[in-house]
């Protein structure tokens, strides 16, 4: 028998702040909606923005972690995250209703601080001197927590670089 693969990896920027409790296990549960930019061409040469709206739930740590570091504009990057659709029936008229979202199991902040964060990005102040995370374009020296503390590759190594179109990216 087959097994599906369910994996989820997103990047994008939270809509709302993230909505948390607790449940009777002491299990923290966070709830939020990311936008996920995405363009198309509008018809006259140029691009409109057509973004796409993912409702996303955490478990446990994850969510601790985001109830003490995400608010409404982090940029973040959600990794092994898997795709949930939970079914019920409409009490009131009867009607079998469903909905698709994603469980995210680890996420990583991706850019710099929206406005009213911390200058520290969220994290503890010991974590910020480990390391530092890259702005946008730029490559890390090391990212912090990440074993082996090696630097990335240039650009160059994955096959792109300067005069890559973006169609022509793989990701």
């Amino acid at each position: 028998m087959s097994r599906s693969l369910n994996s989820v990896n997103l990047s994008g920027r939270l809509t709302r702040d993230p909505e948390i409790r607790q449940a009777q296990n002491g299990t923290y549960i966070a709830k939020f909606s990311m936008a996920i930019d995405d363009s198309a061409p509008d018809g006259q040469g140029g691009y409109k923005d057509d973004p796409t709206f993912v409702d996303v739930t955490m478990f446990g740590k994850a969510a601790e972690s985001a109830q003490r570091h995400l608010r409404k504009a982090s940029l973040i990057i959600i990794q092994n995250g898997r795709i949930k659709q939970d079914r019920w029936e409409d009490r009131e008229t009867g009607q079998k209703r469903s909905k698709v979202y994603v469980v995210a199991h680890t996420w990583l902040f991706a850019g710099s601080k929206p406005e009213g964060q911390a200058q520290n990005g969220g994290f503890p102040q010991q974590q910020q001197q480990q390391g530092s995370f890259p702005q946008q374009g730029q490559a890390p020296a090391s990212f912090p927590g990440v074993g082996g503390g090696g630097s990335m590759p240039p650009a160059s190594n994955f096959g792109g670089g300067p005069n890559t179109p973006d169609d022509d990216c793989p990701f």
